[in-house]
């Protein structure tokens, strides 16, 4: 079984690279998770750590600007220690799916979407990021694995534990929020939704049913959808979201509350 299923490197458009990488959703051993990203300038050996150790963190941002020769070619690994057995992803380069040229034009597009944010029409807003693998929690299922408590204090709902890691704190653009009348997830009566939209580079890259928490009214969505709205050779640069309000009963609202 391969652990480490994916191991990216971003541009990142004020700092370091930016790192994502995930887990087998199969995986079982143990927590805690401790992951060290390493670097070298040759693909098979020599390779040391640039990064803190993280634990049952599946994202790094380099706090530093990096200056590195066009000439220069490095390679990077993901190293992940349990109580019990060490792992590697693959090797890779920064320019795995972009040459340098293209790195570079690809950070300046997402700084000037991050300028025009901050200084004119963004919010600052809090990305929680919905874990998909890791520990099952206690609330799901063991045999049909189905999540059996949706309003689980633990995971949120997600069936894995931590549900959500962040926050990751970056500028969005809200659209007007508009009232959406339906039913209720088991259809036992009518209820109303708050939905809105809004606009955020692509770092982090978002995905569906993640959290956006609006820092300056207290309000907690879910990412519904996502458009990539510019991109390089299929790399997102800025994104779209339509955005459902989280209702207030919600365990959810006690994420970065604990």
């Amino acid at each position: 079984m391969t652990v480490i299923t994916s191991f990216k490197i971003y541009p990142n458009f004020y700092n370091g690279f930016e790192y994502v990488w995930e887990i087998n959703s199969t995986f079982a051993e143990s927590f805690p998770w401790k992951f060290i990203i390493e670097q070298s300038d040759v693909p098979y050996d020599k390779f040391k750590a640039v990064s803190p150790e993280l634990i049952n963190i599946y994202r790094y941002s380099e706090e530093k600007r990096r200056m590195v020769s066009k000439d220069n070619v490095l390679h990077f690994r993901l190293k992940m220690q349990t109580p019990s057995n060490t792992y590697y992803s693959d090797v890779i380069d920064p320019h795995w799916q972009l040459n340098k040229k293209d790195f570079l034009i690809a950070r300046k597009i997402m700084y000037d979407e991050y300028l025009g944010q901050r200084n004119h029409v963004g919010v600052l807003v809090d990305l929680w990021v919905r874990v998909f693998f890791g520990p099952v929690c206690s609330c799901v299922d063991p045999i049909t694995k189905d999540v059996v408590t949706f309003n689980c204090p633990l995971c949120f709902g997600t069936g894995r534990q931590p549900g959500y890691h962040g926050p990751y704190t970056t500028w969005c653009t809200f659209s007007p929020v508009k009232k959406q009348k339906g039913l209720t997830d088991d259809n036992t009566g009518p209820t109303s939704n708050y939905i809105t939209s809004g606009r955020l580079t692509a770092v982090p890259e978002l995905k569906k049913e993640d959290i956006i928490v609006d820092k300056a009214s207290g309000r907690y969505y879910y990412i519904d959808s996502v458009n990539n709205v510019a991109e390089l050779r299929r790399v997102p640069l800025a994104q779209t979201v339509e955005l459902k309000q989280v209702p207030t009963s919600s365990p959810i609202y006690k994420l970065g509350h604990d």
